[in-house]
């Protein structure tokens, strides 16, 4: 159903504020979800179907089918101008499609949700029937509830208006959501989202506090100035 928060996404206005970000960023995620997935081979068997939720121009499926994960693939976008790019690259056994993944009947092997639910405004709502569609589940959530960004508000703030994170999360808040939502967390790892990415290399210099920090104590460090992301491999707490 459409409203406020979804019309931003139909209309392009998203796509258009933040293209270059979301460009140089993609490669970069789709490769730490490779590196989840085959850490975690034994778990996830011979996943053939592949469900990418807020799949963008097609990129992370691009990159799992290089690598060998999945067999047939469907991309689910509301932006429009996202899945007419995807469309232009022709990948095999794969089907992109413009609209609400609950419109979808099939249930996958693997689920891939990749900063999606900070986006929704009822996200327990979305995550609880986002659990009926697959086997496994793989969600990378920005950490942006640190106390840095506490202390200087005006941080979540850029982060509404600009990006549209509608909600922030700290690793322990993330991962109770899920869990709350009925998923069991299997594996989870940081992703250094806020610096590692080709967005944000531009200035690395500005992050050497915080790397020599996170090499001591990863929690602390993250709690402290954010700039990192979850990535999580899940599963269906509750047969569905």
């Amino acid at each position: 159903m459409s409203n406020a928060f979804t019309e931003r996404y139909a209309s392009g206005a998203y796509s258009k504020a933040t293209a270059a970000r979301s460009e140089a960023t993609a490669e970069w995620k789709a490769q730490q979800v490779v590196n989840l997935a085959l850490r975690n081979r034994a778990e996830l068997g011979n996943a053939r179907s592949l469900l990418d939720i807020g799949c963008g121009d097609g990129i992370l499926i691009g990159t799992l089918s290089r690598s060998g994960i999945g067999c047939d693939y469907v991309g689910c976008d509301l932006r429009p101008e996202a899945i007419d790019i995807a469309r232009t690259k022709d990948l095999p056994k794969t089907t992109f499609v413009c609209g609400d993944a609950f419109a979808l009947t099939s249930k996958h092997d693997l689920v891939t949700c990749l900063d999606v639910f900070e986006h929704v405004a009822d996200y327990l709502g979305f995550l609880t029937k986002t659990r009926e569609l697959g086997a496994h589940f793989i969600f990378h959530v920005p950490l942006d509830l640190s106390a840095f960004n506490v202390l200087e508000v005006h941080r979540l703030m850029d982060r509404r208006r600009r990006i549209g994170h509608l909600h922030y999360f700290s690793k322990v808040t993330a991962i109770a959501t899920l869990e709350d939502c009925g998923y069991e967390v299997i594996d989870w790892r940081y992703t250094a989202s806020g610096f590692e990415n080709p967005w944000a290399k531009r200035h690395p210099w500005r992050y050497w506090p915080l790397k020599g920090l996170f090499a001591i104590a990863p929690d602390f460090a993250v709690r402290l100035f954010g700039e990192y992301s979850l990535l999580v491999l899940a599963r269906p707490k509750y047969p569905t």
